[in-house]
């Protein structure tokens, strides 16, 4: 057995009594990474099930007092970096990568997220299941050659040309198609009044909106 390696084979039980029940470096003295494609946290699992849910990790936090100033992140994941990054760079990133016999029987994503509305009324905020939001210093320059965007889609892969015949760039379903309703069934040659500039390949362009739905 290597330096510094234990073999265990009970599981491993934590009882806070305060503080962090689990501690691997420190913001003054933290782990480096010295290998690449070595993380210093690796979890390999495997699974044969057939009927429900396969997961390799669960984290469960529930909020037990009312709160009306603090933050809660059932998950935190923090990239920050002071020089040059390279071809990618991810605080989270997720992938399903299914090989030639691989195939998808209901719905499949890298990454899925849902938001469960409150039976009781909603309150004074505001729900939503993705939160995009770009923070931009008063120190941050005219950079040349740099594109920023909320939302980057890129299509990828020997087979791209499927998808362009194909594919579509949203999924709606589940809406009613009404008159003034978030899909709105009642237009008809509508005109624009404003456009929201989205970037095709190299070029710019414009989706239309409308101050009212005639």
């Amino acid at each position: 057995m290597a330096t510094g390696t234990r073999r265990v084979t009970d599981k491993y039980k934590w009882i806070s009594a305060g503080g962090g029940a689990l501690e691997i470096g420190t913001s003054s003295v933290p782990l480096n990474v010295k290998t690449a494609s070595d993380p210093l946290v690796q979890l390999y699992t495997t699974s044969a099930l057939t009927a429900g849910n396969s997961q390799s990790m669960e984290i469960n936090q529930v909020m037990t007092a009312a709160n009306t100033a603090g933050y809660a992140e059932a998950l935190m994941v923090n990239l920050t970096a002071a020089v040059k990054t390279g071809a990618w760079v991810n605080a989270i990133f997720g992938r399903t990568a299914y090989t030639s016999n691989g195939r998808a029987y209901g719905s499949a994503s890298a990454i899925c997220g849902e938001m469960s509305w409150p039976a009781s009324g909603a309150g004074n905020g505001t729900y939503s299941v993705f939160q995009a939001e770009i923070d931009i210093p008063t120190t941050t320059g005219s950079q040349v050659g740099a594109i920023g965007s909320v939302f980057s889609i890129n299509l990828w892969g020997d087979g791209a040309s499927k998808f362009d015949d194909n594919g579509y760039l949203f999924s709606l379903q589940g809406f009613t198609p009404a008159d003034g309703g978030v899909i709105d069934s009642s237009l008809s040659a509508a005109t624009g009044d404003g456009g929201i500039r989205i970037r095709i390949g190299a070029s710019n362009k414009w989706l239309l909106y409308a101050d009212d739905n005639s």
